[in-house]
């Protein structure tokens, strides 16, 4: 994998998931079950298509990455990037890039990661073709969420 880019981890508190370091909103209820990695794959590609751009290709593999990583963040009670993400990603990849976030509800953590530029950008970045989506619930019933995206496959050597 010739590069990795690994964007901000977003904190989300409130019921309009403002990113961390914008106005804290009063925490709404919180969700009774993590709502499932389809909710966000939704919202990627909702995303995508608005900006004119394909749907992102799932992978078992990748998703299982950012499952176990979802799990390890709900665990912890905190988000952090995946240190391991590019010797887990499936080989002859060039590219990758990673979103976590963590917040009330999945409507809610994925509209913080899309207003992020950073996290947007990895969202509408044209060279990712395949992205993994892990969900967690964390003892509290916060939603933990791992985006791992996949792109530019590497020639055959």
């Amino acid at each position: 994998m010739n590069a990795k880019r690994l964007a901000p981890v977003v904190l989300v508190l409130g019921s309009l998931g403002w990113v961390l370091g914008h106005e804290v909103l009063p925490a709404v209820a919180q969700t009774a079950q993590a709502p499932p990695a389809s909710c966000f794959l939704t919202a990627l590609n909702g995303a995508r298509a608005s900006a004119g751009l394909p749907a992102l290709a799932t992978d078992p593999a990748v998703a299982a990455t950012a499952a176990d990583h979802s799990a390890r963040m709900a665990a912890a009670g905190d988000i952090f990037h995946n240190t391991d993400l590019p010797d887990a990603m499936p080989p002859g990849w060039a590219e990758a890039g990673e979103n976590v976030g963590m917040g009330p509800s999945c409507p809610t953590v994925a509209d913080a990661l899309f207003r992020s530029p950073e996290h947007r950008a990895n969202i509408l970045d044209s060279t990712f073709s395949v992205v993994g989506v892990g969900v967690a619930e964390g003892r509290d019933g916060t939603v933990y969420v791992t985006e791992d995206f996949l792109g530019a496959r590497a020639p055959a050597s």
